[in-house]
């Protein structure tokens, strides 16, 4: 007697497959679209929001690089919106975006203050040699 094949499961594999977002990652919740429906793979499990990294980007911007941290903040904008729309794949581009130029941000951010830290210790290191005061 064959077993019941569950619509949820991986057809190469017995386990069932965890749903994913768009990051390949194990997804916490699902949306509905506004007609009510699920979003869902072709398999049938849902689709789920991508992260909009809203909060990622606003801090990078505040702390980073500034320009940067703007370009972030527009893409991590329109993540909800796109998903909504039923413009799945859209969403997860803006949603990698937004990630990407939020850390990005904060690179530059750590990148300055490195380079602040090496000029502050050797114009202190020039100054307590005397070599800074040239006759």
């Amino acid at each position: 007697m064959e077993e019941e094949r569950n619509p949820f499961s991986n057809p190469d594999s017995s386990q069932e497959t965890p749903n994913r977002n768009c990051n390949g990652q194990s997804a916490q919740q699902s949306f509905r679209n506004p007609n009510g429906q699920n979003y869902s793979n072709p398999d049938g499990s849902p689709l789920y929001k991508p992260d909009s990294y809203l909060i990622l980007s606003i801090i990078s911007t505040i702390f980073g690089c500034l320009p940067l941290g703007i370009v972030a903040i527009i893409y991590a904008s329109k993540v909800e919106n796109l998903y909504f729309n039923g413009r799945y794949e859209e969403a997860c581009h803006a949603s990698n975006e937004a990630k990407k130029w939020s850390i990005i941000s904060l690179i530059v951010l750590a990148v300055m203050l490195v380079l602040y830290f090496i000029f502050i210790f050797v114009s202190a290191g020039l100054i307590l040699t005397g070599i800074s005061h040239i006759d």
